[in-house]
């Protein structure tokens, strides 16, 4: 196997952890033997610096230089090389932040497969009514496959309900200072926030805004899912809300043995990659193992032999997938 990640550059923070969440799965499943007999190895790790050429180039390289049968963790801004993988009906599993995933059906989310930036996001719509916000400030990079179309339906949703956006920046630099866009949120009497960048910076606007005295502003992050920034900084975390597409990792105690999926992946992820165990980027990782791997079984099954076209036809045909 081969996984695609932007494991160095600025953006390396917010995609490489996917591929430690795919390797501690893998290495799970071949201590109990692999599957069907055959050990998986996640052998050929490329590294696109978060460049659309390195991408393309990269998942050329994956495919006529390396023969990798999939691709298991991709974690990337732009995802280029999709329509390469799809054109040579490789398989391809990562975490879905841009529309380069709806279309071909060789490629699977952890979430699901299906972006739509060209309508409205209701979840902060939700939130916002919820909170009875009366003034959301929406900030995003300028990275358009992304982040800014991402953040831009969601203010397209708010303004559609009829719920004020009083200040937005969909240019924000990456690692930038938040103090110029925290004080024109201030002027604009913003009590809730929405943020599709990545953690170090939201942490960073979360510190700046209570220096700034917005201490009673409500974040919703949409990247970051990370007990780091947590442990990093817990009272400018106090506010900060998640939109997350699993029960929070937090239930393994809370509850114990009610989540038993839960119970395993965070008992994996201490065995395997411990670093990464409380962060949302490496559980999608996991959860595209668990998916790839589940494909890889139920073909074994028809005791056929394994091709690629195969595979994809059977993960295509799931239709209740919980990643158990």
């Amino acid at each position: 196997m081969g996984s695609l990640s932007t494991a160095s550059g600025p953006l390396a923070g917010q995609f490489a952890q996917v591929v430690d969440g795919v390797q501690a799965y893998f290495d799970a499943v071949d201590a109990h033997g692999g599957v069907d007999g055959r050990k998986i190895y996640l052998r050929y790790q490329a590294d696109d610096t978060g460049s659309p050429t390195n991408d393309t180039t990269q998942a050329r390289n994956l495919v006529e230089q390396d023969h990798v049968f999939a691709v298991v963790g991709v974690g990337t801004p732009f995802f280029s090389g999709a329509s390469f993988f799809a054109s040579q009906g490789t398989p391809a599993f990562g975490y879905v932040v841009t529309q380069d995933w709806n279309i071909h059906p060789d490629l699977f989310g952890a979430y699901g497969s299906f972006l739509d930036f060209t309508t409205s996001q209701p979840d902060e719509v939700y939130v916002a009514r919820q909170l009875k916000a009366k003034s959301v400030a929406v900030v995003a990079y300028n990275i358009a496959a992304s982040s800014e179309d991402a953040c831009q339906s969601v203010i397209n949703g708010l303004k559609a309900k009829g719920i004020h956006v009083g200040f937005q920046d969909l240019a924000f630099g990456l690692g930038a200072n938040p103090t110029a866009d925290v004080l024109a949120m201030k002027a604009a009497h913003v009590d809730m926030y929405v943020s599709c960048m990545e953690g170090s910076d939201n942490l960073a606007f979360e510190q700046a805004m209570h220096q700034n005295g917005l201490t009673n502003v409500h974040s919703v992050w949409l990247d970051g899912y990370n007990r780091a920034y947590l442990q990093q900084d817990p009272a400018d975390m106090v506010g900060v809300i998640y939109l997350d597409q699993h029960v929070p990792f937090e239930v393994a105690k809370q509850f114990p043995g009610k989540y038993p999926a839960m119970d395993t992946y965070i008992a994996t992820m201490n065995k395997y990659e411990p670093k990464w165990t409380y962060d949302d980027l490496a559980f999608q990782g996991y959860m595209n193992g668990v998916q790839f791997v589940q494909g890889l079984k139920e073909e074994a099954a028809t005791g056929k032999p394994l091709t690629q076209a195969d595979l994809i036809s059977t993960i295509n045909k799931e239709i209740a997938f919980t990643g158990r």
